[in-house]
């Protein structure tokens, strides 16, 4: 079947894409394969001629024998595998093996180009078939840690059709990140005819939000329903991992002789999680503390899980075509039997600089589910929308190993709804996807960006204000004005926002040469001479600090456990703190110490939670690595 004009044009700028995305140095003579050697490569060994080179997914790099068996085997691993549940791949199976190889191959992966990656395939291959493994999945297949709750996420969180185009989308995150990961996506109609450039992505030294797209020219087939698969190799530090997940979507009846105008629909009318307290364009979740001005949901009655409210509707707005009701409700007497139904989508919360995600959870339990989303929906008489209403006593409860503070969380939900046309008696199951992930290609709906905060000083500390008196936290309110020495003239800034809250983790007391003490939470940012800012529980005896009479060193740091109130500010308005000019200077004296804010805070404690990115790459791979860095695809572009 001849491309349309609008899927040439479309294949064109992914083809374009991919090159620019996708180049692989596949020169075989630029390092040896052999193992032992790992001393680094010099830059100019990298440099290739033109025509070396291969893109990404090129099906060209298969043999027509290997083509035969890659559509053989991805028809096995899906008949081992449930539909949206990620699996761990057995390389004792020789047909897991071999899709395993073929993926490699088309990402235009070689022994010579990735050396370390076809060597650790090969070591985990002889371990599998050493513990005895036979044909099919591992034994285990949880990606879910029931002690922490934090879990590694693999994930489609795309799988669209829009006429003639598909789209789809992988994501991955692992707890603090990994040494190594790869993950792809591919996009294929119901009969493994490949629909798309499969594409990948590969992360060295970071691995907590890995996200690939592609896009599918549908007309290339003569078939309505499709499938979206994808793929991971991961080195954790502790295992290396592999990992595949598919999900189907589009017309779910037999195709018909005559190919029918499929449906459409759109997401509308999302009122939850939005930002309704502060109009800054941030959803502000506050754990133990409430910051009176900026918290739009506010979790201190809930001192384990995450609660997130959800809310809003989908419209089907082409004319044939009505939501499934029976559907509907096979979905929701599956999930009330404890039944796990495919088809019931997903909401995950995902920490962008811990790494990372939480499953929505029914009543903490660490199981994923959604059976709270669908006993909360509800279909208009004409079945033509559906809204759900996961708000209050049924808002979305994440593991509490997602209650930690984070500058930015990502939260993706991903429905998969179905639909019927009423004229030629056809069911669809059509996927939309929520989410403020920015990396997300092309989501149904894009929330607002979402943080959770802490912060603070324990109730009875006092700030100097800017009149010279003397002031505790718990006494002080919006509109104050609080002693800063870098303010030039007044001297004082405006408090703007105040918190208040509890500490579950022991707090730091700290007590200088001078006599002053103070405790704090072992986040709070505190003002060095030599060093800048740093956190509470990174201090140390003897280490300098500023006071108000002057540079001075700690002679006690302690823990101390605190069963108070905290409290916390925020200081300067928009005009004082661009007269201010500087970092970090929104400060105020505290007991004495010059400590910052709550947007200082806010600033650190990301810095701190975050996975370490920065600095040059190699120094944070292992050795083994280090070739298949230099060699990497998407590193050296």
């Amino acid at each position: 079947m001849e491309t349309s004009g609008k899927g040439q044009e479309y294949m064109k700028k992914l083809s374009k894409s991919a090159w620019i995305m996708g180049l692989v140095l596949a020169s075989s003579t630029a390092v040896s394969c052999s193992e032992a050697e790992t001393e680094d490569i010099p830059k100019d060994a990298l440099e290739v001629e033109e025509g070396t080179r291969l893109v990404v997914g090129d099906y060209g790099n298969l043999t027509a024998v290997e083509r035969e068996h890659y559509r053989q085997d991805l028809a096995y691993v899906r008949e081992l595998a449930t539909p949206d549940r990620a699996v761990r791949l057995n390389l004792a199976d020789p047909q897991l093996y071999r899709l395993i190889m073929a993926r490699v191959k088309l990402s235009g992966k070689t022994p010579a180009n990735a050396p370390n990656l076809f060597a650790t395939i090969e070591r985990t291959r002889e371990d599998h078939v050493q513990l005895g493994y036979g044909r099919g999945l591992l034994p285990t297949t949880s990606f879910r840690d029931a002690g922490e709750g934090r879990t590694e996420e693999h994930f489609i969180s795309g799988a669209s059709v829009d006429g003639e185009v598909g789209e789809a989308v992988a994501s991955s995150t692992f707890p603090e990140g990994t040494f190594y990961t790869y993950v792809d996506v591919g996009y294929y109609d119901a009969d493994g005819l490949p629909v798309a450039l499969p594409n990948v992505v590969e992360e060295f030294g970071e691995g907590t939000n890995a996200n690939v797209q592609t896009g599918a020219d549908l007309t290339q087939s003569e078939r309505d329903a499709y499938l979206v698969d994808t793929y991971k190799m991961e080195d954790n530090g502790v295992d290396f991992t592999f990992s595949y997940v598919y999900t189907e979507t589009g017309l779910a009846s037999a195709q018909p002789f005559t190919r029918p105008t499929p449906p459409t629909l759109v997401i509308q009318n999302v009122t939850a999680p939005t930002d309704v307290a502060n109009n800054d364009g941030i959803v502000s979740i506050c754990l133990n503390r409430v910051w009176t001005g900026d918290c739009d949901y506010d979790l201190t009655g809930n001192t384990q899980s995450v609660k997130v409210p959800l809310q809003g509707s989908v419209h089907i707005t082409s004319a044939d075509h009505v939501f499934s009701a029976d559907a509907i409700d096979t979905i929701k007497a599956d999930l009330a039997a404890g039944i796990g139904n495919p088809r019931s989508g997903y909401i995950k919360l995902l920490l962008t600089q811990a790494g990372g995600g939480c499953d929505v959870a029914s009543d903490g339990a660490l199981v994923s589910s959604m059976q709270v989303f669908w006993d909360n929906t509800t279909l208009s008489p004409d079945q033509k929308t559906l809204t759900w209403n996961m708000t209050d006593a049924n808002a979305a409860f994440f593991d509490d190993g997602c209650r930690q503070v984070q500058d930015i969380v990502y939260l993706t939900m991903r429905l998969q709804l179905p639909v019927v046309d009423t004229v030629n008696d056809l069911y669809y199951w059509i996927s939309k996807t929520l989410t403020n992930n920015p990396t997300q290609f092309n989501p149904s709906f894009v929330y607002d960006d979402i943080k959770v905060t802490n912060s603070c000083l324990a109730a009875g500390t006092l700030l100097q204000m800017a009149d010279g008196s003397m002031v505790p936290v718990e006494q002080v309110a919006s509109g104050d004005h609080v002693f800063n020495s870098l303010h030039d003239g007044a001297k004082g800034l405006t408090v703007t926002d105040t918190a208040i809250g509890f500490e579950t983790e022991p707090m730091v007391r700290l007590e200088d040469e001078l006599g002053h003490s103070v405790l704090m939470t072992s986040m709070h940012p505190v003002k060095t001479p030599d060093r800048g800012i740093v956190l509470a529980k990174e201090l140390r005896e003897g280490d300098l600090v500023l006071t108000v009479d002057g540079v001075s060193a700690l002679r006690q740091v302690e823990r101390e456990a605190f069963g108070g109130k905290v409290y916390n500010v925020k200081l300067g308005t928009t005009m004082e703190k661009a007269a201010l000019g500087l970092e970090d200077s929104t400060l105020v004296y505290a007991n004495g110490f010059l400590v910052g804010d709550g947007q200082v805070q806010s600033k650190y404690e990301s810095i701190a939670l975050a996975a370490p990115t920065q600095g040059d790459v190699l120094d944070r791979l292992p050795k083994r690595w280090h070739r298949d860095y230099q060699l990497s695809p998407l590193r050296n572009k």
